[in-house]
């Protein structure tokens, strides 16, 4: 029998706490369920962790203590997660990082566009060209700065057997990978850390870039409307601003990419550093995305390689 709304008394919802429909057939609660899964208010009832439901698939001394050289790079217009060194070494006291970032108060309200680029040492090298990015995910020194760095220095370069990848997709192989302290101060406080660079095969107007990595272990805060950077320190928090018009206004915004000039020689390819006389050609119809893959793929192989004639494997047939 029906009560007098026209429901069933014996068809009742926990959810709603009336009668009409079953708990098990309640569009609404199903709908709740479906949005708590997507804010991740349910995570500790899925087995397995967290589910994730997202669609898109896409001075005069530097901190190593050598006499601190400057570096004359200009702007020029123009993978997996990699291990940490010495991440559980830190050169501050922890209790430091607990320092809360403040920035000044400007008159108007804070309001710059420009991008932030500070002055820093890494190593016993000095650059006014360090660029904030809180959106990459690697730290980066581009090859116009690398190529000014001493040969004692560039000897400690690793290999890396991953490309780097960008908005697009498109890889760039790195020449390696290199450790440096990287010292940021204010003028007053001061802080450095150890980062591990990649050294990109690529000219910017930029010397070295700064990414999430590097940032967190600064425990550092971006203001983009202050076009400065603050991090805690053992005697304070450092504030540094963008100390020049790094870029006018109009520069800020990207040009539209040209298509690349396809290459018109091969390249010769230096496999492994222990043997520099012997090089791999690769021809110049390849595209970069095959040219990154195809090194990774023979970098990762390289052990079949005979290098010298002791390496050869002679099969004695019967």
């Amino acid at each position: 029998m029906l009560n007098k709304r026209g429901q069933d008394p014996n068809l009742f919802c926990e959810f709603h706490k009336d009668t009409g429909h079953l708990t098990d057939d309640c569009f609404s609660l199903k709908k709740e369920i479906e949005r708590a899964l997507r804010d991740g208010r349910l995570t500790k009832l899925v087995k397995g962790g967290k589910r994730d439901n997202r669609q898109i698939h896409r001075r005069e001394e530097g901190p190593d203590n050598k006499k601190l050289r400057k570096l004359e790079t200009h702007m020029v217009q123009g993978g997996p997660r990699r291990p940490r060194k010495n991440h559980n070494k830190r050169t501050q006291d922890d209790s430091c990082r607990e320092r809360q970032v403040v920035f000044p108060i400007v008159r108007g309200g804070p309001r710059e566009r420009r991008p932030i680029v500070i002055s820093g040492a890494i190593g016993h090298y000095q650059t006014d060209y360090i660029f904030i990015d809180p959106g990459s995910t690697a730290d980066i020194i581009y090859e116009q700065c690398f190529n000014q760095f001493d040969q004692e220095d560039k000897a400690h370069l690793e290999p890396v057997d991953y490309p780097l990848t960008g908005f697009f997709n498109e890889a760039i192989f790195p020449l390696g990978q290199i450790s440096f302290p990287v010292l940021l101060s204010d003028g007053r406080n001061s802080r450095t850390e150890e980062v591990t660079f990649m050294v990109l095969p690529a000219h910017s107007r930029h010397d070295i870039l700064l990414g999430r990595e590097s940032q967190g272990d600064f425990s550092m805060i971006c203001s983009g409307p202050h076009s400065a950077v603050g991090f805690p320190t053992e005697t304070g928090v450092a504030i540094i601003y963008t100390s020049k018009e790094v870029l006018a206004t109009d520069e800020i915004w990207p040009a539209k990419a040209s298509n690349p000039a396809p290459r018109a020689e091969a390249e010769k390819w230096v496999l492994n550093s222990e043997y520099p006389e012997q090089t791999v050609t690769l021809g110049p119809a390849m595209s970069d995305l095959t040219r990154a893959a195809l090194k990774k793929l023979l970098f990762e192989n390289m052990d079949v390689f005979a290098w010298t004639p002791a390496d050869m494997v002679v099969f004695h047939g019967t």
